[in-house]
């Protein structure tokens, strides 16, 4: 039976999300992660405390795979027992599973493989220190740039890694081989979809605390929380200067990173924002660059100055040389900046790096990972200073550049404007006091804690909370519609029940209280790819055209910024009140075509820690067959 399933659950997908031009490989790939405390220091900052790595790298390994491939990833917690016995006291709460770890392979579907989603008490009990737990899953129809990254307390900072799935073999880069009967190197020309390019490079960014992921989950749970620290250094690739105009601590100190490129050839550059609180801006000095993907999906070329990325978005670009430098070497700074933030908060960035114009004929040092078999290129020389020529970034604009953007392919019939969703629900995102004065998030009046059983096993067992014998202990564990709340809220599983292939229509509103900035937050949906049809500012009114279908070409994300707009009218109407109001929502757009317990949440680790997700129960039924 679960054999049939997944075959008609391939079949159903292959229907509905149109083909991308990919290979399918039917390779097995064996993974290890042991994930330990270390000591370092990626901003040479001299801070000395100890966080999480993944084979005791920053960023951890990448992980590269091809389309169609099948992984099996056992991640090993080697902390101390003593450890989440110390930390149990630091700060009582659902959600912060302090000395425990699961791993989220974000914006990876999990078609047939929900145990393996890494969302803790939805999916899987996080990984006490000591034990182990082995991720298998397969990907399915899917390509392109993706990344890990930690699902417990704010691991995250330091707890993630590439992942990177190619389209196909002629996607993948090779190391160059010698062509002895020519005398010299062959070229390699990847391609992707329609596009062509000589080869690529991976850029990560993140965001580095002078304080322990213990602290500052802590910090954000407790009652003394007034917001979210900005973090000291942002990262790339794992480093950066904390301060340039002074000298470097620490005798290993690497300073910053270093993107070699060939001046005469065309580069694919991955970038992914793996930070956990911040907008970012990303610029290469005197480059432009064209966007060809968008978190897994190819889109139409589309040419900008500058890049924007909120917490776990991900972009492709191609990267040209200036013509004038193709025989030249030189330096480009590539910089960065905070974007929709307080006015008052400094937007100013210490993330910068070093594009560098290098000949393939100038020695470099040329290394194969023997985890990923990818291709990976590093200067042999430390780099302490970054041209002071940088791009001046412009003020922020809401939406940035996302809707001038297009599919390359077209969208499913589900998406088209003329078909109707089977319903909406709105997610209404507040902040409140709990007694303790600590601060939570709530979405439509419910701060998220874990259950006391995690959902997937509640539901593989066929059993219900201490509610089953009022229920009738439906084995099907389908609620009645009259155990709903209006907006589709099942109270006794915390979560959101939807039907097996059903059209869900999501909005995400904001709100804030008076005399307190409106805040963006970038939202995430597991186990989906979504659709943003319109956003907006103010209050959603799904009775105005406008609201229903703004954005003038949907294409598939898996993150979506939801930009904070105050309403002028909202706020004059509701000038006397203390009640939160409303100040920018999204309408995004998923179909319910997988099974499973799947995490819907702000992107931001702080407040999806704090409260601010929810829980999808979709098609348990077919769940129970799947793992049957």
């Amino acid at each position: 039976m679960t054999h049939l399933f997944s075959f008609l659950l391939s079949v159903i997908i292959v229907t509905y999300y149109v083909a991308t031009a990919v290979v399918y490989g039917q390779q097995t790939h064996y993974f290890e992660f042991n994930v330990t405390r270390e000591i370092i220091d990626p901003d040479c900052s001299g801070y000395a405390g100890g966080k999480l790595l993944v084979n005791g790298q920053l960023p951890g390994p990448t992980l590269a795979v091809t389309a169609g491939d099948y992984v099996k990833i056992l991640v090993r917690n080697l902390l101390p027992v003593s450890e989440a016995v110390q930390f149990l006291g630091l700060a009582a709460n659902d959600g912060h599973h302090l000395g425990q770890i699961t791993i989220h392979y974000h914006g990876i579907h999990q078609y047939g493989s929900p145990a393996s989603d890494g969302t803790p008490f939805l999916t899987q009990d996080p990984i006490p220190p000591q034990q182990s737990y082995l991720y298998e899953f397969k990907v399915i129809n899917q390509a392109g740039t993706y990344f890990y990254h930690a699902h417990t307390a704010t691991y995250s900072e330091s707890v993630f890694g590439p992942f990177i799935i190619y389209e196909s073999v002629h996607a993948r880069p090779r190391p160059q081989f010698r062509d002895t009967d020519k005398g010299g190197d062959v070229e390699q020309k990847l391609i992707a979809g329609p596009y062509y390019y000589d080869d690529e490079r991976t850029i990560i960014l993140s965001e580095w605390w002078h304080r322990t992921a213990e602290d500052l989950s802590a910090y954000v749970l407790g009652p003394n929380y007034t917001g979210i620290p900005q973090a000291p250094s942002i990262l790339l690739n794992g480093h950066t200067l904390y301060d340039p105009t002074q000298q470097p601590v620490g005798s290993d100190c690497s300073g910053y990173s270093v993107i070699s490129v060939d001046p005469k050839k065309t580069y694919r550059i991955r970038i992914i924002s793996a930070a956990i609180f911040q907008t970012l801006g990303l610029a290469f000095a005197h480059h432009n660059v064209t966007i060809i993907e968008v978190d897994g999906t190819l889109v139409q070329p589309y040419d900008v100055p500058f890049l924007e990325l909120s917490t776990a978005q991900r972009v492709s670009v191609l990267l040209r040389p200036i013509k004038t430098n193709y025989q030249q070497q030189g330096d480009y700074a590539i910089s960065t900046v905070r974007r929709w933030i307080d006015l008052n908060t400094n937007r100013s960035s210490n993330g910068l790096a070093v594009l560098r114009y290098t000949p393939t004929t100038t020695t470099t040092t040329t290394t194969i990972s023997s985890t990923t078999s990818q291709l990976r290129r590093q200067e042999q020389q430390t780099v302490f200073s970054v041209p002071d020529e940088r791009f001046a970034f412009p003020p922020e604009v809401a939406y940035w550049h996302w809707p001038g953007i297009a599919p390359i392919y077209p969208v499913p019939d589900f998406v088209d404007h003329r078909t109707e969703p089977s319903r909406t629900i709105v997610l209404r995102v507040t902040t409140g006091m709990l007694p303790n004065g600590a601060t939570r998030w709530f979405v439509n009046g419910v701060s998220f804690t874990d259950p006391k059983e995690t959902i997937l096993t509640t539901i593989l067992s066929a059993r219900t909370t201490a509610t089953a014998a009022s229920e009738g202990n439906n084995k099907s564990l389908l609620p009645h519609p009259d155990q709903l709340t209006e907006n589709g809220y099942y109270s006794y599983r915390g979560t959101y029940p939807i039907k097996y292939m059903e059209v869900i229509d999501f909005v995400f509103q904001l709100t804030h209280l008076p005399n307190r900035p409106c805040t963006g937050h970038p939202w995430h949906t597991h186990g989906h790819t979504f659709w943003e049809l319109a956003h907006g500012p103010g209050r959603y009114n799904g009775s105005n055209a406008n609201n229903y279908y703004s954005v003038p070409h949907p294409y598939g994300r898996d993150v979506s910024l939801v930009y904070p707009l105050e309403d002028p009218a909202i706020e004059e109407e509701a000038a006397a009140s203390s009640e939160p109001r409303e100040c920018g929502w999204a309408r995004v757009r998923i179909l319910a075509d997988n099974p499973g317990i799947w995490n819907v949440h702000c992107h931001i680790e702080p407040h999806m820690t704090a409260g601010m997700m929810i829980a999808l129960e979709e098609a348990p039924d077919l769940l129970q067959t799947l793992y049957g």
